[in-house]
């Protein structure tokens, strides 16, 4: 697991403030909060009048994280 190590320098050193991911599904969504040590502010997925994407905002705000 070699690219684990830069990624942890970089926390350690506090040159990270925020993660975001695209287009998680919620049960993946809540898979990956549950198991990473810095959480997503952000989760972009495609929202518009006909897919609004009700579920994925109810568990995004669970979790405060902005979709």
């Amino acid at each position: 697991m070699e690219h684990i190590e830069p990624w942890k320098n970089i926390i350690r050193q506090e040159k990270l403030r925020a993660i975001g991911v695209s287009n998680f599904y919620p049960d993946r969504f809540v898979d990956i909060v549950n198991f990473v040590e810095i959480k997503p502010m952000i989760n972009q997925v495609e929202t518009h009048v006909f897919n609004q994407q009700i579920i994925s905002q109810e568990i995004m705000k669970e979790y405060g994280t902005q979709n």
